[in-house]
């Protein structure tokens, strides 16, 4: 899914979060908690929007669960041909 190049400031701290925990465990899914959120200075409402708005981007693709932390993978795009 394709849209605009507009991405949020708190939708690109997000994703420095992810790549931050993603090279600390060197995986490219992560749950993203909210004490890793916090270490950003993201509440846990930004952290789900901005969520929202890199899958639509397709940065990342989220598993969501009730009760749990989203894992985050992060998608790499193909080089252009």
């Amino acid at each position: 899914m394709k849209r605009d190049a507009f991405l949020p400031v708190v939708g690109v701290i997000v994703l420095i979060a992810l790549w931050y925990v993603a090279g600390l465990t060197r995986s490219p899914s992560v749950p993203l908690s909210n004490i890793a959120g916090d270490k950003f200075g993201l509440d846990r409402n930004a952290k789900y929007r901005a969520l929202t708005w890199l899958e639509g981007a397709g940065l990342v693709r989220v598993e969501r669960k009730l009760g749990r932390a989203p894992v985050v993978t992060i998608v790499v795009p193909e080089p252009p041909s």
